[in-house]
């Protein structure tokens, strides 16, 4: 008796969660164009500060920093340099601050770290300002968070996570599956983002469909929600962690001020092989997934257009996105 009320349980239980995922909103949203004149051959991280838009050319020798006013959708101005000067970097990337309306620059693999300070442009002056040297290794990621205080994400340590500050060092976040593995740097990677308001900490994966979320309140973060992951998902051979090709995670992640914002694939009404995709701008996809700040999923949003990057700020829910039509172009939207 107790055995067929339980499996009673369970499939009522299985009957509600097939019934949410086929009754989730789908809505589609029309784009104002910001600029039509975003020209790369594959456009980098784009981020939202106050009163720009900042996005990275990977592929930019003289001025890889791009700065857009939002009011006015012009380009201002072009930053950075790739080199071997005292100013200069190898391998940039660049990442959200919360400090003094900046955007910070890493090198991943040198341990050179900058400001440029966005104002002082405004002021005709030099918006470089190095900062101290990073003696960390093997960083995919990093948002500063405040004044001396960086969140870092290390895909193959086995705490993931790292908080620095003026106080040393906090390690957090578990591996993403239980197995030892050798490549957890190449599987593990994925994108960051950080609420500094609710000082929530985002994760999406890039290779799998899985994404946490962290609570920074308490002195070691606490993980409050994770998607899990399937089997179906991977496979293990030895200790090499192999990704199920055919679906991918996120393309993209940012965040509004309700939203966790995720571009994804719909497969319901696009299930495409994601392994045939390769190059193709053209099949990325047209959809992100909106998230609340628990983990559960409130709507699925059309942008119409196949989407390569999003930026967001936690001040509203407007979302900025550089898509494919048929070149690149960034467009916003009210989510």
């Amino acid at each position: 008796m107790k055995n067929n009320i339980l499996r009673t349980f369970l499939l009522c239980i299985l009957v509600i969660s097939c019934q949410s995922q086929e009754n989730i909103l789908r809505e589609s949203v029309k784009f104002d164009i910001v600029t039509d004149s975003v020209f790369s051959r594959m456009p980098g991280t784009m981020i939202r500060t106050n009163d720009y838009l900042v996005w990275q050319d990977p592929f930019g020798i003289d001025g890889f920093i791009h700065i857009i006013d939002i009011a006015t959708g012009n380009e201002i101005d072009a930053i950075g340099k790739i080199g071997q000067g005292p100013d200069e970097f190898n391998t940039p990337s660049i990442c959200t601050s919360y400090f003094k309306n900046s955007v910070f620059v890493y090198d991943l693999n040198s341990p050179l770290q900058a400001y440029f300070f966005l104002d002082s442009l405004k002021e005709n002056k030099n918006p470089y300002s190095r900062y101290i040297d990073n003696s960390q290794n093997r960083i995919t990621s990093i948002i500063n968070i405040d004044e001396n205080e960086f969140i870092i994400y290390q895909p193959s340590e086995t705490k993931r996570f790292k908080i620095l500050n003026n106080s040393g060092v906090i390690s957090f976040g578990n591996s993403i599956v239980n197995n030892s593995i050798e490549n957890s740097y190449d599987v593990y990677q994925g994108a960051i983002s950080f609420n500094n308001e609710r000082k929530k900490l985002v994760f999406a994966s890039l290779r799998f469909p899985y994404m946490e979320i962290y609570n920074t309140q308490k002195e070691t973060p606490v993980l409050e929600f994770s998607t899990g992951l399937s089997n179906e998902a991977y496979t293990i051979e030895g200790k090499i962690l192999k990704p199920e090709t055919k679906r991918k995670g996120a393309r993209d992640l940012a965040l509004t001020k309700d939203y966790i914002v995720v571009i994804q694939r719909d497969y319901k009404s696009n299930n495409i092989d994601e392994s045939t995709v390769g190059m193709d701008f053209n099949k990325l996809p047209t959809t992100i997934f909106l998230y609340d700040y628990n983990g559960n999923i409130k709507k699925i949003v059309d942008i119409g257009i196949p989407i390569f990057r999003i930026a967001g700020n936690i001040q509203d829910n407007t979302l900025y996105a550089i898509g494919v039509n048929p070149d690149f172009i960034i467009v916003k939207c009210e989510l």
